[in-house]
Formats: structure tokens, C-alpha cells, sequence
């Protein structure tokens, strides 16, 4: 918003251009038989995602364009085609943030220009956090939308009708360069509408600005998924270890334990999202695959606890009395641990039954992951949709 100025000699300056036009101004609204028409814009400035609250931090100019006759200076020969209103006592139309939180409307940047044909352009600079929705079915690879809804309050739509400005609709960002990034959402495009608010006074009108955004899927895979997964190869890898009971356990634990620690650790940086989220599916399916190794070293542990009973033993062989020495390596103990003290031998075909388990367990689970990754990047919006639909009531036929 410029002031233009006309080389006119013998013009009318502007502060007696303002002195004319204070006996007209008026607080009121224009008294016209059509309604007011109102071309609402706003440029962006600045934009901060707030994570813990789903929310986004909007720094943005706000103006206002309208048409007052009772401000026509047009034959007053004055030397400029627009001049300073801010010590006019005008209308302003007002507009009311009817979600978010924290707005302020900062008084001491406001600008209003008057030109010679009547028409007005008030600016406003104003700062707020607006919501933010994140659809849960394709997060975190979907799409966040963040909205901010403006409503008239002020006159029903037949004494006053407001719209987007078409310069804003093109132009949306105060910037010499547009926003195109917000923390780890990319802007992916802003979209202005129109709606109408019923009410019994009379039909209002509202405008809604949502900004579109996505997040950077590299960052995700990279910084989120990857690590999970190399935590999960390290329990998997477990099972190459066989006898090592103890050494198992614990790097099963251990990747147990990292995986919580992963997962919280990230937790700060995803937004809040309703019901289960494809990043819930995730976290669930690797911590039980981690699980179901440490149940499977369980089961293979038994095996050999049950092969050095010699009530248990029977139908195998003859157990020799000899204690103390191994006729070969055990397997499923810790061997330093076993060769220091005298026990019995574990019985030869549940020490090749608990390899055999091993081995198989090896392949079933690395397919099974496998299959698990496969079904998780093709189908996870199907997989969400599922167990958000999913009842308990589902488990019983009545």
C-alpha cells in the first residue's frame, strides 16, 4: 500500500484533504442500498509448527478493501490519489477468529489508506496458533492441514458481504520468497474458501484459510524406520548364536529396550494425531516380533533343560554315569560357565531338536518381517482403517 502522488498545480494538499473529510467520516456503517462488499487478505509472514499441540504459529498481515462514499475526495484537485485515514474516525469492518488460540492484534502497525475514489485499504499485523489435523489413515506419508476460520460478526450477509482479495489468492506470503518449508513439513499449497454461517440473526459469511502440508518421507525413513530396523536385525542375529543362552537373552533384551528408547525419543517430534496411527502399527508389530525371538529362546532353553533330565531322557539313550566331562560341545548352555562346574550331559536329540527349532525359527522370522515391512508400505492405510474400525464385540458370534 503506496501513496501515489499527481503533479497538479494549485492541488489540494493532504492534510486539507483530511480536514474536509473528518466532518464526513463516520464509525458507521455506509448507508448503501446494496450490501458492502469487503475484500479480505492475508499475508503470511511466518510460520512455526508447534509439535506438542498440533498446532501451527501464524505471523500474518491482515487487510481489509471496501468502498465508503462519504470518503470520495475526488473533487477536491488533491495532490495525491491516496492519503493517510488513520486519524479518520472510519468503519471498520470487523472480523472474528473463530478457532485457534493466543490471537493478538497488534494496534500500533495499523495503516489505512483512503483514495480518491472512496475505496479503503485497512492493514493489520496479528500473530496466533490456529489447529492443525493430520489424517491418521496415511500418517506420517499423508498429508497436515492447518486451518484458521474467519467469520463476520458484525452485519448478516445482506447489509454485508466479505470474499478473499484475488491479489492475495495469487500472492499469500509477505516475503520476497514464498514459505516452503515449515520444520519438516513441506507447504504444499494454500487454499482460500467461502462459507455461510446460519444463524438466527440473520446468514453470516466465513472465510477459511487451510494450508496444506506433507511431510518429508526421506527424513521419516531415514531417521525413524531405518533405525528400528537395524534394532530388530540385532535380535534376529541372536539366533545365530545357539548354545549362548545368556548372550541371547540379553541382546534380545537389550534391542527391547532400545526400540522403547527409539520410539520415545521420536515421540516429541510427531505430532498428535487421532486414534492408531500407521506409526502405532509399527512400534507394536517390532516390539512383539522382538518378543516372539526372546519366546522362541525360551522354548529351545527348555528343550535342553528337559534333555539333562534322566527320567526325561529314557527314550533317547542310556545316560553315561560319568559326570563332569562332555563327550562334545553342549549346546544351549554357556559353555565357559558348564565346563568349570560337573552336571549332566545334555541328551544328543534335544540338543539337534533345539538347533533344528533354531535354525527354522531363523528363516520364519526373517520372512516373516519380510512380509510384515511388504504389507506395511503397500497396505497401511487399509491396516489403519482396520484397527480403527476394529471392535471387541468383533470376537463374539451371536
Amino acid at each position: 500500500m503506496q501513496l501515489t502522488q499527481i503533479a497538479v498545480n494549485g492541488c489540494t494538499n493532504e492534510e486539507e484533504v483530511i480536514e474536509q473529510l473528518v466532518t464526513r467520516a463516520d464509525a458507521t456503517p455506509p448507508g448503501k442500498e446494496e450490501p458492502i462488499s469487503v475484500a479480505i487478505g492475508i499475508r503470511l509472514q511466518r510460520m512455526n509448527l508447534i509439535s506438542d499441540t498440533n498446532s501451527l504459529h501464524i505471523d500474518a498481515f491482515l487487510t481489509r478493501e471496501w468502498m465508503d462514499n462519504r470518503l470520495n475526495f475526488d473533487d477536491s484537485n488533491a495532490c495525491r490519489t491516496a492519503i493517510n485515514g488513520n486519524t479518520l474516525k472510519i468503519w471498520l469492518p470487523q472480523l472474528t477468529p473463530i478457532n485457534g488460540d493466543a490471537f493478538q492484534f497488534h494496534t500500533d502497525t495499523n495503516v489505512a489508506i483512503v483514495h480518491s475514489n472512496g475505496s479503503i485499504i485497512h492493514g493489520q499485523r496479528f500473530d496466533g496458533q490456529i489447529p492443525c489435523l493430520t489424517d491418521a489413515l496415511s500418517y506420517p506419508f499423508g498429508n497436515t492441514t492447518c486451518t484458521l476460520i474467519f467469520q463476520n460478526e458484525q452485519l448478516p450477509q445482506n447489509r454485508l458481504q466479505m470474499k478473499w482479495s484475488d491479489t492475495i489468492t495469487r500472492r499469500p506470503f509477505a516475503t520476497a520468497a514464498p514459505i516452503e518449508q515449515v520444520g519438516d513439513l513441506k507447504v504444499m499449497h494454500i487454499s482460500f474458501l467461502r462459507n455461510i454461517s446460519a444463524q438466527s440473526n440473520g446468514n453470516f459469511d466465513k472465510l477459511i484459510l487451510e494450508i496444506h502440508f506433507s511431510r518429508s518421507s526421506s527424513k521419516t525413513l531415514l531417521l525413524f524406520y531405518l533405525p528400528s530396523v537395524l534394532i530388530v536385525c540385532i535380535s534376529w542375529l541372536s539366533l545365530v548364536l545357539g548354545p549362548m543362552a545368556i548372550t541371547r537373552a540379553i541382546m534380545n533384551i537389550g534391542a527391547f529396550v532400545l526400540l522403547l528408547l527409539h520410539y520415545s525419543s521420536n515421540m516429541a517430534d510427531l505430532p498428535r494425531t487421532t486414534g492408531i496411527t500407521a506409526i502405532d502399527i509399527w512400534k507394536i508389530g517390532t516390539m512383539l516380533f522382538v518378543l516372539a525371538i526372546l519366546f522362541e529362546l525360551v522354548i529351545v532353553t527348555c528343550m535342553a533343560s528337559v534333555g539333562r533330565s534322566r527320567r526325561l531322557t529314557r527314550c533317547c539313550r542310556r545316560l553315561p554315569r560319568k559326570k563332569g566331562r562332555y563327550s562334545m560341545e553342549p549346546l544351549y548352555e554357556e559353555l565357559n560357565d558348564l565346563r568349570q562346574r560337573k552336571t549332566r550331559i545334555t541328551c544328543s536329540c534335544c540338543r539337534y531338536s533345539a538347533l533344528i527349532v533354531d535354525f527354522i525359527s531363523l528363516n520364519v522370522f526373517a520372512a516373516t518381517f519380510i512380509l510384515f515391512t511388504i504389507l506395511y508400505f503397500s497396505n497401511a492405510e487399509d491396516l489403519v482403517l482396520y484397527f480403527n474400525d476394529f471392535q471387541m464385540g468383533d470376537f463374539f458370534i451371536d
